[in-house]
């Protein structure tokens, strides 16, 4: 029955599924930064990273130095169309994720029959991480998803039929999906050298074939020619500004790739893990599923995972049937895939990184499928097989529920308006002591070893050698010196408060000041030493505008969540405000760190604006030490002698604009790096 109906008609009905399940999540929650990264080349291509000047004006080609304008190609109709609301913003890519879909199952199909096709297709249209990252398009992801099933598609096509079309198209497809994102360069590598070790004799066949390589060849370039240009003209920097081997251990990639497989790696950014009460004013349909959440008693996992283990553990009932070189070719694939992903840095270790390797997984499990069931027939071979197969997938599930990928439980978590908040306790093998982190959202936001010898050491971003460590050392002598922080944390700078200092912390969140008096020494240290420590809850700015003038010496701005940007505590508003609050001689701290933005041409500014004097300093990460960034503005003549300017490697923006409250402007400083 099923093998009888059109599989264009299944393709169809994969797609209208996962459009309908994701149509539900248009409007929530609010647009995310990669998800409109884009609009920077529709609306301010001068932004950009590389817009190509033409007679008719200057035409985007590169947002960022991994990432192209393909995108925003797409988009500028319909926005102009259209207007801007949440539904052209996301209906777009979730009907490219949806077709991808479509095109996944109609090539598993062709290469292991309806039936395994459309497990193909169910596991992906009812993947949490595969549709919630497509509707929201978090990566940017969804084109990169299509491009990518179209290369497969047309490279099965071009398996069973060798026309020059089919081989074409794959190669056109591979170039624009290289356009639209470099990280795409995974796959293409990991499927490139698989080829060349599992289709060794195909592909030498289509080397030969002049037709065929020229094909490949042109279908590539004119996909990728915008790419390919830009890295000519600036040689290879695509590759030489993004790529660096990675250091750091790779349990925390496992864990990713091991969340993404569940389904549960969105926990925290996307969906509440621990709700304040059940939701009110919701509508029927928005109850049916926390409904069937409370009947499943909570899943926070999927199948994936075990999909993936019988995948590669049916290899045995896949090995004497034709199924045997395309298993291997995808499962090659996967794996080089992942492995670049693990040695490069800042790859690999979020979602929107390890879901590109889909639909491999699926595939593999469709292969298994149709392989164990050739296999099976013959039961004096299938029988054993399978045994051992369901015998070694059980032992794998229960270590894998064990010991091999446990997470250690929360010391404590909380959630508020805020966001989510947790704090974390381990043991440094190093140092032989407990450290205990509190993590705000993804970002650690403080950190201290609890050793005797080095609780009261400042790490992360608040080591001597930091911006705000030489502030502070600067006035350590200072008995009566007056310090103001913006921003707790868990009270790191704390440790450099002596006896008879005055330090006042403003913080927004009470649960933060809670969470550093309870879990963290350093206000406590503080007190003990000697030190006047207050902590003063609200909005700062708001504080620091109803305050009488606290003659700070040192004043940090130390707010940020993450990438996040409170733009009020950096417009001319407010640096009048601080102004009022300094000493003579005092100095504002401002802590810049960011992985987007590029703000301290903005602080700069407000320097000048004020006419003071400003310096910089930059570190990098080493131990317990985090890579800081940190601008100092001040009309102290000796700091700013023994403080030289320390110039970034990069360019960054100029000529950028005051902000105020009434104008400030993000795209104008968006990362070229």
């Amino acid at each position: 029955m099923i093998e009888r109906v059109h599989p264009w008609i299944w393709a169809a009905a994969l797609c209208v599924l996962f459009t309908a399940l994701g149509v539900v999540f248009l409007p929530f929650p609010g647009a995310q930064y990669d998800e409109v990264l884009f609009v920077s080349a529709i609306y301010a291509p001068e932004t950009v990273e590389y817009a190509m000047k033409t007679g008719f004006g200057a035409i985007p080609v590169m947002l960022i130095t991994y990432a192209g304008t393909l995108k925003a190609a797409i988009y500028a109709p319909l926005l102009a169309w259209f207007g801007s609301s949440h539904v052209v913003l996301r209906l777009p890519m979730l009907v490219a994720a949806a077709l991808s879909v479509g095109l996944y199952f109609l090539a598993a199909r062709r290469l292991a029959g309806t039936k395994a096709a459309l497990l193909t297709g169910l596991l992906l249209a009812t993947d949490a991480i595969y549709l919630l990252t497509s509707v929201f398009d978090w990566g940017p992801v969804a084109l990169q998803h299509l491009l990518f099933a179209g290369a497969l598609y047309a490279g099965v096509r071009y398996r069973e039929q060798a026309r020059v079309r089919w081989m074409a198209v794959m190669a056109l497809c591979a170039g624009l999906a290289l356009w639209d994102k470099a990280i795409i360069v995974w796959l293409l590598a990991g499927f490139g050298v698989s080829a060349l070790v599992v289709l060794r004799g195909e592909v030498m066949v289509a080397a030969r074939n002049r037709r065929l390589a020229l094909a490949a060849v042109l279908g590539f370039v004119i996909g990728a020619a915008p790419f390919l240009y830009y890295n000519k003209i600036h040689p290879l920097r695509t590759f030489t500004s993004s790529t660096e081997m990675d250091r750091q251990p790779a349990l925390q990639k496992i864990v990713a790739l091991d969340r993404t497989f569940s389904g549960g790696g969105l926990f925290g950014y996307l969906v509440r893990e621990d709700p304040e009460g059940f939701p009110q004013g919701l509508q029927t349909w928005e109850k049916a599923p926390l409904w069937l959440n409370g009947k499943l008693q909570g899943p926070r996992q999927s199948i994936q995972q075990l999909v993936l283990l019988g995948a590669f553990l049916s290899l045995p009932l896949v090995w004497g049937t034709g199924y045997r070189r395309v298993w291997l070719f995808l499962a090659l694939a996967a794996v080089i895939g992942w492995l670049l992903m693990l040695v490069t840095a800042n790859a690999g270790g979020a979602m929107h990184h390890t879901i590109l390797l889909w639909p491999i997984p699926q595939m593999l499990a469709a292969l298994a499928l149709a392989g164990a069931f050739l296999s099976l027939r013959r039961l004096w071979l299938g029988a054993p097989l399978a045994l051992a197969v369901l015998g070694a997938g059980g032992w794998g599930v229960y270590e894998l529920a064990s010991d091999k990928l446990r997470v250690e439980p929360r010391v404590e978590r909380v959630r508020n308006f805020y966001g989510t908040i947790y704090i974390d306790k381990d043991w440094d093998t190093g140092l032989e002591n407990d450290y205990v982190t509190l993590v705000h959202g993804g970002i650690i936001h403080g950190m201290q070893n609890l050793g005797a010898d080095y609780r009261q050491e400042p790490v992360t971003y608040y080591g001597h050698h930091t911006g705000i460590g030489r502030a502070l050392d600067s006035i350590k002598a200072r008995p009566g010196a007056r310090v103001g922080i913006v921003g707790l944390g868990s009270g790191t700078a704390a440790c450099y408060a002596q006896q008879g200092q005055a330090w006042r912390f403003y913080e927004i969140n009470p649960e933060i000041v809670r969470l550093a008096e309870k879990h963290f020494t350093y206000l406590a240290d503080a007190r003990t030493r000697g030190a006047e420590v207050s902590i003063h809850t609200g909005d700062a700015r708001l504080t620091l505008e109803r305050e009488e003038a606290q003659k700070f010496d040192v004043l940090l701005l130390d707010a940020f969540s993450g990438d996040a940007i409170p733009m009020h505590l950096l417009t001319r508003e407010a640096f009048d405000i601080y102004a009022r609050h300094m000493a003579p001689e005092g100095i504002i701290v401002v802590h810049v760190t960011n992985s987007y933005l590029t703000l301290a041409p903005v602080v700069e500014r407000q320097a000048e604006a004020l006419g003071w004097g400003v310096t910089r300093i930059m570190t990098q990460s080493e131990g317990d030490h985090d890579s800081t960034d940190y601008v100092m503005v001040t009309k102290n003549a000796q700091f700013l002698k023994d403080t030289p300017v320390e110039e970034p490697e990069d360019p960054e923006p100029e000529g950028i604009p005051l902000w105020t409250d009434r104008y400030h402007n993000l795209f104008q400083i968006l990362m070229k790096e």
